[in-house]
């Protein structure tokens, strides 16, 4: 196995490896007329594309095995990463105070109802 960078003319063979990766791991989790509709010709293109600018980039690489795989590496900073998981932690931040301040409110209401109903 020879393992290299990607080159532009590799396009339609990482899109193979990747289709025909997709029918068979996601077969029975995925709908199978979604799976039969892809093709590698779809995305030769766009694998291309990636390959070049993976080849122009020093914080990117596109590898490929000559016998039929590929992968993707990118190197991302501490503050991309932190900007990911800070946006994470903040969406389930604001899902656990709309969540309190529902239940809150609905506490509230059930108590104002229930002092109505024990007056009468």
């Amino acid at each position: 196995m020879n393992i290299r960078h990607a080159e532009t003319k590799d396009g339609w063979g990482i899109a193979n490896v990747r289709v025909n990766s997709w029918k068979t791991t996601y077969r029975g989790f995925y709908p199978d007329d979604k799976l039969d509709e892809l093709n590698p010709e779809d995305d030769k293109d766009k694998w291309s594309r990636i390959a070049d600018e993976c080849l122009k980039s020093p914080f990117k690489q596109l590898l490929v095995a000559e016998n039929g795989g590929f992968g993707l590496l990118n190197q991302m900073n501490i503050l991309d990463i932190l900007t990911i998981a800070g946006a994470i932690f903040l969406s389930q931040l604001i899902i656990a105070i709309t969540v309190s301040l529902i239940i809150t409110k609905n506490s509230i209401s059930t108590k104002k109802d229930s002092k109505k109903k024990s007056k009468k």
